[in-house]
């Protein structure tokens, strides 16, 4: 296995909180990759969505978080439907939720069922759905308003639904560079949110999809280091990046 490692300059941010000299150079050195407009999963029919998500790796152990789920997904679904678009993605921008912040985006679910069908639904019930699109790549909001949420569901579902291997490749490097469990937290949690804007996998990652976490994030100091890893014979699957990046 070869490395190649990026040493990254401490970024200092203007007045107005905007990215400066070196972090429009680290921008166009590690150009961020561009999100997609559609995809297979954003174009499926609702009945094979909801077929798809109920079944592993979207299924929890506790058969109570499961039901929750694919109800969660299903109540989604139908308010999506709702919307103008021909991807659920396109409808899911449509709704303007990510204009709202954190859980406010959950008032125009609510406000629509009590509408048009008289229920009166919970958090609970809409957010596990949400987050079970996400995971199933069939919606994938901006990195900036993930961001903005501070769950942890994001991490620890997107480890198991999504690239449960890539994960644990990123926990064993970790452990063997002795990187704080901590930060490990916030690696994890700014990896999940590269995988749910674009899709894919870890080793799909780039270097530039990490900058652009960083800005998104409006980080001013990246002084950890962002290890590029390509494996020129077997180990770690070519391609696979690891990013430690502190607050």
């Amino acid at each position: 296995m070869t490395t190649v490692e990026h040493s990254l300059p401490v970024l200092k941010t203007t007045e107005r909180g905007q990215f400066g000299e070196a972090q429009s150079a680290l921008r166009e050195k590690f150009p961020a990759r561009t999100p997609a407009v559609s995809w297979p999963a954003t174009q499926a029919p609702r009945d094979e969505v909801v077929h798809r998500l109920a079944q592993h790796p979207f299924t929890a152990q506790n058969d109570a978080t499961t039901r929750s789920r694919c109800r969660g997904v299903r109540y989604v679904l139908a308010w999506l439907e709702a919307q103008p678009g021909a991807t659920w993605q396109e409808r899911w921008t449509s709704t303007g939720a990510e204009n709202l912040p954190k859980k406010d985006w959950l008032d125009l679910p609510r406000q629509w069922f009590t509408r048009t069908q008289g229920l009166v639904l919970r958090d609970s019930q809409l957010s596990p759905g949400l987050l079970m699109l996400i995971c199933g790549d069939v919606i994938r909001p901006t990195s900036a308003w993930l961001l903005g949420r501070t769950s942890q569901h994001l991490g620890r579902a997107m480890a198991s639904a999504r690239d449960p291997e890539g994960f644990d490749l990123l926990s064993a490097q970790a452990a063997s560079d002795k990187v704080p469990p901590a930060v490990l937290r916030i690696a994890r949690h700014r990896i999940s949110v590269i995988l749910a804007r674009n899709g894919g996998s870890i080793s799909d990652i780039t270097v530039g999809d990490c900058v652009d976490i960083l800005e998104a994030q409006d980080v001013t100091h990246a002084g950890a280091m962002l290890k590029t890893c390509g494996s020129a014979s077997g180990g770690v699957p070519r391609g696979t990046r690891r990013a430690y990046l502190p607050e």
